[in-house]
């Protein structure tokens, strides 16, 4: 009987060790950093508005997951209230996601990551709830006097970018439009005015540098941005990372906000303007150069009315290779014309089956408006994929000796444990 209770024992211990190896294997998703600016989140004190960066140690922000990681990301005060201004996002790197805290009170606040949170191999998810505790403390107040009291060491960060009443990023303006950039600390002082102003730059599509005037607000946080008379299409705003604040700190990460300049006569009727190729963009941001994943979605706009040809037109937008065909083998669909607020027309093109390489976005000079014109000469947008890498191979010899090593690790662990179970220690 005792021998009986014994192999049962080791039976049980075995089938823990196993237990514990399967449930390690599905926990790998871990969150690597919460971080605003160069500091760690957690316990620090933050101005209203800082954008807090977590890094995951895999993919977290593929389209097949995403949504439903921002919507397991949440702030919340003392009292448990979720924030409703915070804006959830991915960032520039497949790991990482970034949220934009917002105009809020000082006060004590949590940011929660739910458990269920997952990579791109659902298979992996973050398996428990994961809270950052931190404080928003108060701000500059903008007159001179606070900002040399109160600054101190305090982070730079930029807390908005707006046009008007409205966020810079993806609207559509007009030439000569004001824009306004809001930092978190003091950076038109004196002693760094002049660096700063150098800064900050608008570029076109192609990554031209754009007619502008960078000032210095009324208030010792902020910088205007005047437009010049540039012509219609997509642009980004970009401020430099070694823009300083008075206290000596710096901004640390480069900013690019894209936008779109409108023109006077984009209507979609039957006029005699001339088709236009707007802007191409992916995630709000300028396609060219812009590295993608092996599937996603490619808006395109045009600034007359599409709808007459639209069938012939869809046949006049290709993904072609570095050699210049066609690429054989990707999926392509595209969306039903659609005006948008400033009277152009945008088709959505969704793709996938792209492998990894170097690619442009072919608009055939065929493009027809409805008024007649067609675009007149081919437009080429180049792009990268770059897909997850696969994993080598391994050698039947690499695997023999990887089984074996499993095999010796998990008797191991086994009969440490059964020992354990009955008060032997090795």
């Amino acid at each position: 009987m005792k021998k009986t209770s014994s192999v049962l024992s080791i039976l049980l211990a075995l089938l823990m060790v196993l237990n514990v190896t399967a449930f390690a294997a599905a926990g790998d998703l871990t969150l690597t950093s919460a971080k605003v600016g160069e500091a760690d989140l957690e316990g620090a004190t933050v101005p209203s508005g800082s954008v807090i960066t977590l890094t995951f140690s895999n993919n977290v922000t593929d389209a097949t997951v995403f949504e439903n990681n921002a919507s397991k990301i949440k702030v919340n005060d003392s009292e448990g209230a979720q924030l409703t201004g915070v804006t959830v996002s991915a960032g520039s790197e497949k790991t990482v996601i970034t949220v934009d805290l917002g105009e809020i009170a000082e006060g004590a606040y949590t940011l929660t990551l739910g458990k269920d949170i997952c990579a791109k191999n659902t298979e992996l998810t973050l398996g428990s709830k994961t809270t950052v505790s931190f404080t928003v403390g108060k701000g500059n107040g903008g007159s001179e006097g606070g900002n040399e009291g109160g600054e101190g060491e305090k982070t730079l960060t930029l807390v908005s970018a707006k046009a008007g009443d409205a966020d810079l990023s993806g609207a559509r303006i007009p030439a000569g439009s004001e824009i306004t950039l809001t930092f978190s600390n003091n950076v038109t002082d004196s002693t760094v005015l002049a660096g700063n102003i150098g800064k900050i730059k608008v570029k076109d599509s192609a990554g031209a540098e754009a007619e502008c005037t960078v000032s210095p607000g009324e208030d010792k946080t902020v910088f205007t941005v005047t437009l010049g008379s540039i012509a219609k299409g997509e642009y980004t705003l970009t401020i430099g990372k070694e823009l300083t604040a008075k206290n000596g700190s710096t901004l640390g990460t480069k900013q690019e906000i894209a936008f779109t300049v409108k023109g006077d006569g984009t209507g979609t009727g039957n006029g005699n303007n001339p088709l236009e190729v707007v802007s191409v963009t992916v995630n709000g941001k300028p396609i060219a150069n812009e590295t993608l994943g092996e599937s996603g979605e490619i808006t395109i706009t045009f600034s007359r009315g599409m709808t007459e040809n639209q069938a012939e037109n869809f046949k006049q937008i290709t993904i072609i290779d570095s050699d210049g065909k066609a690429v054989q083998g990707v999926t392509v669909s595209f969306s039903d014309f659609v005006k948008d607020d400033a009277g152009n027309s945008y088709t959505v093109l969704t793709y996938s089956g792209l492998g990894n390489g170097k690619y442009s976005l072919k608009l055939g000079k065929d493009l027809k408006a409805n008024n007649g014109n067609t675009l007149g000469t081919d437009a080429l947008y180049d792009f990268t994929v770059e897909g997850e890498e696969e994993p080598a191979e391994k050698t039947v010899f690499e695997k023999i000796i990887d089984f074996f090593k499993s095999v010796i690790n998990f008797l191991r662990n086994a009969l440490n444990k059964v020992l354990s179970l009955i008060g032997i220690t090795l």
